[in-house]
């Protein structure tokens, strides 16, 4: 028979996304000492704001109850950027190394931009709890990849071969990570 209690268990869930009782209060629109009366087990909460921290933690009410809880599918989120970082750093080279129009290095210059601040948004997001974090990032890599895809093709006559090369390529290598971890994301319980 397990111990774990539901205010334990809300503790800890709280604690493993580094919430404050305050900043979890507000973001739940409760107040900190109703939170810290649910960690202590002074009072529970009620079936609706159940299903309200099962959905802000990602989980199930089952798993908030059994404390049984199973992590979420974010870890994609860090391979992704991994490859990512694989992404700016050949659009970087190619920026420097390739020979093109104004226009040309304008686009990839805005590919850059907004590459990175994909990574950024994404790897700042890490740090709070949002509630569809990762179907966000996916969306948000996958948007990027279809970009990158596209407009490779659309700026032929403005990049050169070269660059139209890169966007594409990079474009590719993000949409197929992203569907991989996509695939891994719906199959985790």
């Amino acid at each position: 028979m397990s111990t774990v209690t539901l205010g334990a268990t809300l503790k800890q869930l709280r604690q493993q996304q580094q919430l404050t009782q305050t900043t979890l209060a507000e973001q739940l629109h409760v107040s900190r000492q109703t939170i810290s009366s649910w960690e202590t087990n002074r009072n529970q909460p009620d079936l609706e704001t159940l299903q309200t921290l099962a959905t802000f933690y990602q989980c199930s009410i089952d798993d908030l109850l059994t404390g049984s809880r199973k992590q979420p599918a974010v870890a994609a989120t860090p391979t992704i950027n991994h490859w990512a970082y694989l992404a700016l750093a050949i659009l970087v080279v190619e920026r420097v190394t390739q020979f093109s129009t104004a226009a040309g290095f304008l686009w990839i210059d805005f590919m850059l931009a907004s590459l990175l601040a994909v990574v950024i948004g994404t790897t700042l997001s890490q740090h709070h709890n949002v509630a569809h974090r990762t179907a966000i990032t996916l969306l948000s890599f996958a948007s990027w990849g279809l970009l990158a895809l596209v407009s490779g093709t659309i700026n032929l006559a403005s990049m050169g071969f070269g660059l139209m090369t890169t966007c594409q390529v990079c474009g590719l290598i993000i949409l197929v990570k992203t569907g991989l971890s996509y695939r891994a994301y719906r199959k985790t319980p």
